[in-house]
């Protein structure tokens, strides 16, 4: 059975779980486990992501917090204070109902409200909450121009599974130090009437900042994300040039057709010239087992030459501007955008890339040519 609740083990001696937690969220769903069948249950989606836990500053003291995504269970992110691992503390749970066409939320004591489209302030408005997929990240970030810091949660806008294009096709920042009410809501944009694809951002989004660069100067962070649509956004999230601004950088061509989907976040890294790269590949990851001719994923390693600054680029960059190192070895050209290989037939990227000692390593996986009935494989790792 699926897990529909958050456990801890703290005890490594004994494996004793000292407490667990079911998102308020998630109650509601608890009665479709009901089996007609004495001794059983019937398998949902419940608590299906992992948590991330981080030490913030916020109220005078540091605080150890804990949020966490339902994934597959739902449009739901919740949030615990664990500064004390024995007794931990609800601080909030966000949900987007499809059902009611209703946000939910609860507040830290348990009280719940309700919005609608009509009624809701900025602040609740997760009408555009997708499945919650994406793997939060928390940073010290900008609030408008005063030069007020807080520390928020960076979501994107979860995943769309081409039913219902108003959500996913979002980046959501969190006020963590405000009960996990919305900073801003930051649309991306959907292309499907070109492409076919319903766009939204299932994965976690990649941050770079102080703590992860030290040429980084400003305050804030500048934040990339992939789209399902296969494009490769850029953010100001810094209190440098225009906040909130939003650029598309790279574009993998993408279509319904060739089945081109971006899942996975970027990896990213810098060159001994000290450029930023992102490493990242494509694959249906709903779709593993489809075997067709038309799929033809890809892998990428792209540059970003303006960063650390936040600089627009007038339109975004594609494989016209990049190395095909499919069937080579040459290194792109200082002009050039950076790489992309072409996979093999109905290959997929199936994960993030793992970058070691100048290796970057794409983990990938092979549909069954001749039983689309029975597994496949996975395929070589692909490093570059």
């Amino acid at each position: 059975m699926r897990c529909f609740y958050l456990h801890r083990v703290v005890r490594l001696q004994t494996g004793a779980e000292m407490w667990a937690f079911i998102p308020p969220s998630m109650v509601p769903n608890l009665q479709s486990m009901i089996s007609p069948t004495t001794s059983e249950s019937i398998s949902i989606y419940g608590v299906d992501e992992s948590p991330v836990v981080k030490d913030i500053y916020y109220g005078g003291a540091w605080h150890t917090v804990l949020i966490c995504g339902l994934r597959q269970g739902g449009h739901s992110y919740f949030a615990l204070d664990v500064t004390n691992p024995n007794l931990p503390q609800h601080l909030f749970t966000i949900n987007y109902n499809l059902t009611t066409s209703r946000v939910n939320y609860w507040a830290a004591d348990g009280t719940r409200t309700d919005y609608t489209s009509a009624n809701a302030p900025s602040a609740f408005n997760f009408f555009t909450l997708g499945e919650a997929w994406s793997t939060p990240v928390i940073a010290r970030l900008p609030v408008g121009t005063s030069g007020a810091m807080t520390w928020a949660a960076l979501i994107g806008g979860g995943f769309n599974g081409a039913t219902n294009t108003p959500y996913g096709a979002q980046l959501f920042v969190l006020d963590m130090e405000n009960s996990g009410q919305i900073i801003k809501n930051i649309p991306i944009g959907d292309t499907s009437a070109v492409n076919g694809i319903v766009s939204s951002v299932p994965p976690m989004v990649t941050v770079l900042n102080g703590d992860s660069t030290a040429s980084f100067t400003a305050s804030g962070a500048i934040v990339y994300l992939s789209d399902l649509e296969g494009i490769l956004w850029k953010v100001n999230l810094t209190d440098s040039g225009t906040l909130y601004s939003t650029n598309q950088i790279f574009t993998a061509g993408s279509t319904s057709t060739n089945a081109r989907l971006s899942y996975q976040p970027t990896a990213a890294a810098f060159d001994t010239n000290g450029t930023l790269w992102h490493y990242y590949g494509t694959g249906d990851l709903q779709s593993l087992g489809h075997v067709n001719a038309s799929i033809a994923n890809q892998a990428y390693g792209t540059k970003d030459t303006n960063f650390p600054n936040y600089t627009a680029i007038p339109s975004a960059l594609s494989t016209s501007n990049m190395a095909n190192l499919t069937t080579g070895s040459t290194c792109p050209t200082n002009s050039q955008n950076g790489w992309y290989i072409n996979l093999s037939s109905n290959q997929s990227v199936t994960a993030k890339a793992t970058i070691i000692n100048s290796e970057v390593i794409l983990p990938m996986y092979a549909a069954n040519n001749a039983d689309i009935c029975s597994a496949g494989k996975p395929a070589q790792p692909l490093c570059g």
